[in-house]
């Protein structure tokens, strides 16, 4: 009976202290049931642009408390021709598929830009910085 006490207090324990975590639980956003569909923001090519890759991006795509979709904890800025899913579920980014939210994606060619109040931005990112955490960074994903 003793041992069954132990055991059983054991695991009380173990499971008050569980909850008492300090590890933040990750969990991407999701479209909302009703409301406005998540933007998704993509950059146009210019003949005379050189672009160049300086980083690998990956990450969780998400949505934040802006309505905008983030890979990570930047906000995304997709290749041209890739488009919001019709449900607001996640994304067809061009030349890589369909990313669903809470979906990790890897690898993908890109680049990072700071986002300062003293420099501008590129279009769009102004109106998808998030309320409670404004985002530091915004990612560009390259096109193949």
């Amino acid at each position: 009976m003793r041992m069954l006490r132990w055991a059983f207090g054991s695991l009380v324990a173990v499971t008050a202290l569980a909850g008492c975590s300090s590890i933040p639980a990750v969990s991407p956003s999701a479209p909302p049931a009703t409301g406005p569909m998540p933007t998704l923001l993509t950059w146009s090519k210019n003949p005379t642009s050189d672009f160049r890759t300086d980083a690998l991006a990956g990450g969780v795509l998400g949505v934040n408390d802006a309505g905008c979709f983030t890979l990570h904890t930047e906000i995304l800025m997709a290749p041209p021709g890739s488009a919001a899913l019709p449900d607001g579920t996640g994304v067809e980014m061009a030349g890589y598929g369909i990313v669903h939210i809470g979906e990790e994606i890897r690898n993908l060619p890109a680049a990072y830009w700071d986002i300062t109040p003293d420099e501008p931005s590129a279009p769009g990112i102004a109106e998808c910085l998030s309320a409670s955490a404004p985002e530091k960074e915004y990612v560009v994903i390259w096109d193949r």
